[in-house]
């Protein structure tokens, strides 16, 4: 499980707990290596260990991605017909954080890479985004941490906006560079 590195602040220990199981070791079928999978099967597996010989096989890391190397790769992984697996008992401390402004950005990159790689990860899903937020939010506010709650709102307001405004650019820097070659 990626444990938060800071108790600053309650939100992201909450949003991780929603993310994935928080007990037990598994490979369930959503990851076995299916061709068809759906957006949200993708793990997100920053803090993931790789198989030298699975991570050669594929190439490794796409070159220059400034971020979001884990759900590529976990993709390609899947594509290639190897096999992933999720240990929640495995604890690593990481965490970011990211002032709103820093969020915005660290999340206008994240859109450029989910709309420039969709056809790898598939489509995003805003619904189930917006279930981790009500259900992390209500957790808050029933736990009396409504600072904690407006700051988790804040965030995600940030993270969204700045999504969007990647995914916006890519499209834009897509279409001139379709331009370019007609020319």
């Amino acid at each position: 499980m990626r444990l938060p590195s800071s108790l600053r602040q309650m939100y992201p220990s909450s949003a991780r707990l929603y993310d994935l199981p928080h007990s037990a070791c598994f490979a369930p079928a959503w990851i076995s290596g299916a061709l068809a999978y759906p957006a949200q099967a993708v793990p997100v597996a920053s803090c993931a260990a790789y198989r030298r010989s699975a991570y050669e096989a594929v190439g490794g890391f796409a070159a220059s991605l400034p971020t979001n190397e884990d759900m590529l790769i976990a993709s390609v992984f899947l594509k290639e017909g190897w096999r992933l697996a999720y240990c929640a008992d495995a604890a690593v401390l990481h965490s970011h954080n990211f002032t709103f402004r820093q969020e915005y950005l660290r999340n206008r990159q994240v859109g450029r890479f989910l709309a420039r790689y969709a056809s790898c990860l598939g489509g995003g899903e805003l619904g189930e985004g917006m279930r981790m937020v009500r259900t992390v939010s209500l957790q808050l506010l029933r736990g009396g941490h409504v600072w904690e709650c407006a700051a988790f709102t804040l965030n995600c307001a940030a993270r969204l906006l700045g999504s969007r405004a990647g995914r916006h650019d890519e499209a834009r820097q897509q279409r001139r560079q379709s331009r370019t070659r007609e020319v």
